[in-house]
């Protein structure tokens, strides 16, 4: 009665999709560490009675069963109690900080929701850690209960992100370092991707065909599932290369009218999704 599982391989409707070990303070969670959990079909999916915890509960380490002493001390985080988010949009996203926040997000990356008080986890995302979701923290707790999984990450593994990076989910459903974070939209569609906004393509000799009437062009591309802001943001040619040791002309160009300053007066500040 629904439209098949995007990908063979995805296992639930609720899954992990990207997480931070290092917080950023121009993240949502200012500053602390962040899971997000995505929802993989097109209807709203419950997490409620869910629990989120590191690698102090991992089956690998054989103490899964100490779950519910995690939930007890404060770490780890069972899903939808009190006012907290129970249920994850359509092909939404739900970003769930370390402390107190949670925020619940659309397909097209727009907040729905933000949960200031008593819906973060407690656990520290570190070096060797492996975040884990189960479907319940109650009873028995077993390793069948375990919904998804990012694997333990490390420096010696490589896939320990920094203070820049994060742990996502690729297009193959395994998890990678990624360069850019996207809390609450889809993961970068390469890892190699540092910025949401990128050059895509330049000319150096206008056609007349092109809409520019035979001028010179440069296209940006927005890489993220959400509009992406440009403003402030500047365009110039190698005058200000810092390869050419002269980055500081930057104004100096903008000044003459050489580079441009994007997102000014009446001009495009933000690039759709």
């Amino acid at each position: 009665g629904a439209p098949n599982a995007p990908a063979t391989w995805i296992s639930s409707a609720v899954l992990i999709n990207e997480v931070t070990n290092q917080g950023s303070e121009t993240d949502l969670c200012a500053g602390e560490d962040w899971v997000e959990l995505v929802n993989v079909v097109g209807a709203p999916s419950s997490v409620a009675g869910m629990a989120l915890d590191d690698s102090s509960s991992s089956p690998d380490l054989g103490i899964v069963s100490d779950l519910p002493a995690e939930v007890a001390a404060g770490k780890a985080l069972v899903l939808g109690q009190g006012s907290c988010p129970a249920e994850i949009p359509a092909n939404g996203y739900l970003v769930v900080c370390k402390g107190e926040k949670a925020f619940t997000f659309d397909a097209a990356g727009a907040v729905v929701a933000s949960y200031l008080e008593g819906c973060g986890f407690g656990f520290g995302n570190g070096n060797s850690d492996d975040v884990v979701l189960f479907s319940s923290a109650e009873g028995n707790v077993t390793a069948d209960m375990i919904v998804d999984r990012t694997g333990v990450w490390n420096d010696a593994l490589g896939n320990n992100p920094t203070a820049a990076q994060s742990l996502g989910r690729n297009g193959a459903g395994e998890f990678a370092v990624f360069n850019l974070r996207t809390p609450g939209a889809p993961n970068a569609p390469a890892t190699w991707i540092s910025s949401a906004v990128l050059i895509n393509e330049v000319t150096n000799q206008g056609s007349e065909t092109d809409l520019c009437a035979g001028e010179d062009w440069v296209e940006l591309v927005n890489v993220v599932g959400a509009p992406s802001s440009v403003a402030g943001m500047a365009l110039d040619d190698s005058s200000s290369s810092p390869d050419l040791g002269i980055v500081s002309d930057l104004p100096a160009e903008v000044a003459a009218g050489k580079a441009l300053v994007l997102g000014q007066g009446s001009c495009p500040a933000e690039i759709p999704a």
